[in-house]
């Protein structure tokens, strides 16, 4: 990986590994974003390392968040640290509307559309939302606790790059 951040390479593999191991566990919280809003997830145990603000999952990201996140980094090397992600949306809006929804996100998605963006794509096992090609402007969603609170990088114009990456939480 070619990251210009500052985290050591060690540091950044060993979150990568925590990530990609604790990304398997279910979260309180849930998963899916295509899941209906407020699906239950009442049968799903509290886990210290996955939910807990601070948590090994959530340190993780932390550090794979200022490891990859840094304006400039390819956008290959946020797939090989953390695989594909979760949900491939192609606009802001349609990130922030994951909170909502799927009816939400659908009419972000749309509304892109319609704006003259690209439209989602999906790599690997990601879910996928709407049709569309791995072109342009992207934003690569990975989930912490479903969609309740996730963090994501936006690519450059051409989608090789990272332009940015910021989490987004229901901040309760």
């Amino acid at each position: 990986m070619s990251s210009t951040s500052s985290v050591p390479a060690t540091e950044l593999a060993a979150a990568a590994a925590k990530f990609r191991d604790l990304r398997a566990h279910p979260s309180r919280f849930g998963g899916s974003p295509l899941q209906p809003h407020g699906a239950s997830t009442e049968h799903v145990e509290w886990d210290e390392r996955v939910d807990s603000y601070g948590g090994e999952k959530h340190a993780a990201m932390e550090t794979l968040l200022r490891a990859l996140g840094v304006p400039g980094t390819p956008a290959k090397d946020v797939f090989q640290a953390m695989g594909p992600p979760d949900v491939v949306l192609p606009s802001e809006d349609a990130v922030r509307s994951l909170q909502a929804g799927p009816q939400a996100i659908q009419q972000a998605i749309a509304a892109s559309a319609h704006a003259g963006a690209p439209g989602p794509f999906i790599s690997g096992g990601a879910e996928v939302v709407a049709a569309g090609g791995p072109q342009g402007k992207s934003f690569l969603v990975y989930m912490w606790r479903g969609v309740h609170d996730y963090l994501y990088f936006e690519t450059d114009d051409q989608g090789e790059k990272v332009a940015g990456a910021k989490w987004l939480m229901a901040g309760e």
